[in-house]
């Protein structure tokens, strides 16, 4: 038999709350959060406040799902609910209970849903009935649902807390553009400033009143490549991702010259925001990572004469999701390790189907909060206080590895190339939404590697589009997915020549083949080459 042991340690007021609903001990109470954010970051944020995101198994949780939302917003937009295919394509799951949704369970989808529209519609959202959707589409909010027994987190006000990550902002009063702002930043050791609650705002603000500066300040948003997608070009993360923070002044962002991709701070009684274009030159504010500390609501379940078995499966072409799933159907769960005594017993049964240098996965990703890694099929966090086992340098803090892997050689890259025709930005936003970012290449071996996954995909003969761009600083090229500037380079000869504005880097030509061109950003190019990191 196996008990389990609830221990709470809070960093924040918490508190217990009894549902009185008699002998229905399965009664679940949902509640909506209006919050643009995506399926992942929803499914962690529901998880941190004791929750899950929404499983539905009847009619009758069907309507209180419905009623939570007609309690906060409208009914008639999408609301992030937990069922998600993303592992098997028509296999969804509750994400929140590992719990299959079959022919046999309760299912409310609306006419012809789910339908994957475009390929790649892998979580589900409702208004009165359910649409399978992108898992980074907008919707209006998610809704959450707690047990019998709810955590209610009381939040202490923060001017009475550290900050999770102290910031020093320096202010430079030299106007430029978007670009060469964010390359300079790169360049003296920071980063542009990107705030994601109040408090950095203000203290990005305060430090330009400091300064002595006037006028608009950059920020790092912009939405260049995809149109009211607005990203952190620092970090490769949706604006809003955190708190659901966003400061845009009334009727902002509205795009009024058709053109206005990237974010400044400016001031209307308050700190603002709005967008502007990408060229106007204006001041601009860096970050320094000074230190950091954990703030920490953390829930753990101990287990009691709990022993798990271990079994390695050698299916090479498993992504994370589609290993969770078959993990769930085989009757178990993607390993997760809570000890150095199970590390041992996955490393043996690794030994006793592959090698262990191959790369295996496990359990735990933070693909919901960056840096919050949690043991997907307990949904536990694996906090400072747990068991670990990372590498050298590990996790990354790229923004771009959200699974866990054991084995192996770490710290490289995969590459794949897409034969699509868009512009250079879309091609960044597109490698960012595919868990990724635009190719950098940093080796003769990496260089190796992306010209394969061209010729997998395509042809060299063609131009590709990868990773770097100058559009800052002319001649100054800098890995967007990396913020680094160049060391090992592959021209081609005579490159780079910025021909006519040629701002972005292609790999491939008639004559330039495995080598680099600078090209102009909008090319109709072959394609284009993202680059994962494998942790």
């Amino acid at each position: 038999m196996t008990s389990k042991l609830l221990v709470v340690t809070v960093c924040l007021a918490l508190f217990a709350i009894a549902e009185a609903h008699g002998d229905r001990k399965g009664f679940k109470r949902y509640i909506a959060y209006k919050r643009n954010i995506n399926f992942f970051t929803a499914w962690q944020t529901c998880r941190l406040m004791g929750g899950h995101l929404a499983s539905i198994e009847s009619a009758d949780e069907n309507a209180r799902v419905v009623d939570a939302i007609k309690a906060v917003g409208n009914i008639n937009k999408d609301w992030f609910i937990g069922g998600t295919d993303i592992g098997i394509e028509g296999r969804f799951v509750w994400i929140g209970t590992n719990k299959e949704i079959t022919s046999s369970t309760y299912r409310n989808w609306n006419n012809g849903e789910p339908n994957n529209s475009g390929g790649n519609e892998d979580c589900t959202a409702m208004g009165t009935k359910w649409n399978d959707i992108g898992c980074y589409s907008d919707v209006e909010g998610f809704v959450m649902n707690t047990g019998w027994i709810v955590l209610a987190i009381v939040a202490i006000a923060a001017s009475t807390l550290p900050t999770t990550l102290a910031l020093r902002y320096t202010v430079h009063t030299t106007k430029v553009s978007f670009y060469e702002a964010w390359t300079q930043c790169i360049s003296n050791g920071g980063r542009l400033a990107a705030p994601e609650t109040a408090q950095q705002n203000d203290a990005i603000w305060n430090a330009i009143k400091k300064a002595g500066a006037s006028g608009s300040h950059w920020l790092a948003g912009t939405d260049n490549g995809f149109e009211g997608s607005w990203i952190w070009i620092t970090s490769g993360v949706p604006v809003g991702i955190v708190n659901g923070y966003q400061n845009w002044d009334l009727g902002e962002p509205n795009n009024a010259l058709n053109g206005e991709n990237c974010l400044i701070l400016g001031y209307n009684g308050t700190p603002m925001w709005y967008d502007a274009g990408c060229d106007v030159l204006y001041n601009y504010t860096m970050a320094l990572k000074v230190w950091f500390l954990t703030l920490c609501l953390a829930l753990f379940a101990f287990e009691v004469n709990g022993y798990k078995r271990y079994v390695a499966y050698n299916h090479v072409s498993s992504n994370f999701f589609a290993a969770w799933q078959t993990c769930r159907q085989y009757g178990g769960h993607l390993a997760s390790i809570e000890s150095a005594a199970e590390n041992a017993r996955v490393e043996a049964a690794i030994k006793a189907v592959g090698s262990i240098s191959s790369t295996w996965l496990i359990g735990g990703t933070d693909i919901g909060i960056e840096g919050r890694f949690v043991w997907i099929g307990l949904n536990k966090e694996i906090t400072s206080t747990a068991y670990k086992n990372w590498g050298t340098g590990k996790p990354s803090t790229s923004g771009n590895t959200d699974c866990m892997t054991m084995g192996g050689t770490t710290g490289y890259k995969t590459y794949v190339a897409y034969k699509r025709t868009v512009e250079w930005f879309t091609a960044w936003q597109m490698c960012r939404l595919y868990g990724g970012y635009l190719a950098a290449i940093e080796t003769a071996e990496e260089n190796a590697l992306a010209a394969q996954a061209i010729r997998d995909a395509g042809s060299l003969a063609k131009q590709w589009f990868i990773g770097a761009t100058d559009i800052g600083i002319e001649g100054r090229f800098v890995w967007i997915g990396l913020h680094k500037e160049l060391k090992y380079t592959n021209w081609a000869t005579g490159e780079p020549n910025n021909g006519v504005k040629e701002d972005c880097m292609a790999m491939g030509g008639a004559t330039a083949r495995s080598k680099w061109s600078d090209v102009t950003c909008d090319l109709a190019v072959d394609g284009f080459v993202c680059a994962f990191n494998v942790q």
